[in-house]
């Protein structure tokens, strides 16, 4: 090793520690800190792009979004969730569109109830009237009403519950042991299914 090549490793050895007395030293705490931070962040944003978002909230999705929903798929099966416990006065129900043949789900955030006779009511009636304005266009729909545990409603409103593990956990209202959503579901049928010829 020559005289300059020394010289040179001198001057490194005293550039470095100079610099590392100007920055603080992290201990091994602070670094696991640090780095379950930055991926807890990247977790969280990709569970946000991940979750399944209602479409719509208000009275006008069924005038707005579900015609153009309903049109775009031929093959159509409607889930109407009936809640366990009312959230309102009301048991209110949840609406589900499945596109029959792909399984794509798509769920609205405007809720109706087959209770009362006013605002729930009116927005089920508005409801189905769009539901039997896609049947004169020839469309191949089904539909199935059934109840929910509130818990996972809200789950798959927020898309914390994927379509497939929240159909499985709901029954249908028909065969349930409470009399009183074999009566919600009755109404439904009775004063709109059966009188309007769905």
């Amino acid at each position: 090793m020559g005289i300059t090549e020394v010289f040179l490793n001198v001057i490194s050895s005293i550039v470095a520690n100079k610099i590392s007395e100007k920055i603080p030293p992290i201990n091994k705490e602070e670094s696991k800190s640090i780095n379950s931070t930055i991926i807890e962040e990247n977790i969280s944003k990709n569970e946000y792009y991940l979750k399944a978002k209602p479409l719509g909230d208000g009275w006008d999705s069924f005038y707005k979004i579900m015609p153009s929903l309903l049109k775009s798929i031929e093959s159509v099966n409607i889930f109407l969730f009936i809640e366990a416990q009312p959230s309102t006065f009301y048991n209110l129900v949840s609406i589900v569109i499945e596109d029959n043949r792909t399984g794509d789900w798509f769920p609205f955030g405007q809720k109706i109830s087959f209770q009362g006779n006013h605002g729930g009511w009116a927005m089920t009636e508005n409801f189905y009237n769009c539901l039997k304005k896609a049947t004169e266009d020839h469309k191949d729909i089904k539909m199935s009403i059934r109840v929910a545990k509130n818990e996972d409603l809200k789950g798959l409103l927020e898309g914390v519950i994927t379509w497939a593990n929240f159909k499985d956990k709901s029954i249908p209202a028909f065969i349930t042991e409470d009399m009183h959503y074999k009566q919600l579901r009755d109404r439904f049928i009775n004063e709109l299914v059966d009188k309007k010829n769905f």
